[in-house]
């Protein structure tokens, strides 16, 4: 996983780190 896409979701969101991860598996993880 593009740890810079987590943080990004992050300061995006306001997520806590799970939360940011869980989001991005999902996005990216189907491509």
């Amino acid at each position: 996983m593009n740890r810079l896409r987590v943080l990004y979701l992050r300061r995006l969101h306001g997520l806590s780190e799970s939360s940011a991860q869980a989001m991005a598996s999902l996005i990216w993880g189907s491509h």
